[in-house]
């Protein structure tokens, strides 16, 4: 359920009007660290979408991913937005941080969780014979 409402929070905040999306203030610091806001939102997310449904890393990503992509767009639709490719990308690698967090903080036990939910059986594959000529 989290994982949805961060979902919506970050849609509102995306495609508001920049008058009325939410501000953090993050001191002079982070302030040279443009967009630091992209990358934790959807590192947030990717990490509770994976939370959520550990067992579909095929479908987290598809959903975070996707979510990036389409809410950038959207952008379009708002007068005052813009959408820009690099947002998008520092979108999508925030949820991908998320998510290998979530995954055990281990880029192999991710892949090896999508290789999980790609398995053949072995069994129903028919056997080949190979006969030399």
């Amino acid at each position: 359920m989290a994982s949805w409402v961060t979902l919506a929070f970050i849609a509102y905040a995306t495609v508001a009007p920049i008058s009325g999306r939410p501000e953090i203030d993050t001191g002079e610091f982070l302030d040279q660290f443009a967009h630091l806001d992209h990358y934790i939102a959807f590192a947030v997310l990717g990490s509770l979408f994976y939370l959520a449904y550990p067992r579909h890393l095929t479908r987290v990503c598809v959903i975070v991913f996707g979510s990036a992509a389409l809410l950038e767009l959207a952008q379009f639709l708002t007068p005052g937005r813009h959408a820009r490719v690099s947002d998008a990308v520092q979108k999508m690698l925030g949820g991908m941080i998320g998510i290998m967090f979530r995954a055990g903080a281990n880029p192999a036990a991710a892949l090896v969780g999508l290789a999980r939910s790609r398995t053949i059986d072995a069994n129903a594959i028919p056997a080949m014979s190979i006969h030399p000529a």
